[in-house]
């Protein structure tokens, strides 16, 4: 692993915490800061199970991504692309994992936060988490 972001990695649990990361920014964009993130009630069970866990989320990601688009045109398309290379990237080593032992719930947490800290690295991420945290969502 290197001291950053690895989007070359063909590491199955890398890529899952890679794809959790993009959801719950996701969610941000979409709907601003919450009670209780993606991320808050789900890490758990998606860095043990996270072909199980992953698939109930996604049922909410094109709402998400509609909601995100009106609220900061282009961020919700830019999302679906991101997820579209991470689940491509994820298919051709045999699809998601269905559980991950300790070791591979290591290199899941190095991918969600390797990810997380690209987004903060990024000007223009930076710059949308800062507008999506102060955003209430209104039909919550």
């Amino acid at each position: 692993m290197s001291e950053k972001l690895d989007t070359n990695s063909k590491d199955r649990a890398y890529m899952s915490g890679q794809l959790f990361a993009v959801l719950g920014r996701l969610q941000l964009l979409a709907l601003g800061k919450v009670g209780a993130s993606i991320a808050e009630r789900t890490y758990g069970g998606v860095a043990t199970r996270p072909a199980t866990t992953l698939g109930p989320l996604f049922t909410k990601v094109p709402a998400y991504l509609k909601k995100a688009n009106d609220r900061f045109p282009g961020s919700g398309t830019n999302k679906q692309k991101e997820i579209e290379a991470l689940c491509q990237r994820i298919e051709a080593q045999s699809g998601l994992p269905q559980t991950l032992g300790l070791e591979d719930q290591g290199r899941f947490a190095l991918g969600y936060y390797c990810q997380m800290a690209e987004y903060r690295a990024r000007r223009e991420e930076a710059e949308l988490e800062k507008k999506a945290e102060e955003l209430i969502d209104e039909t919550a």
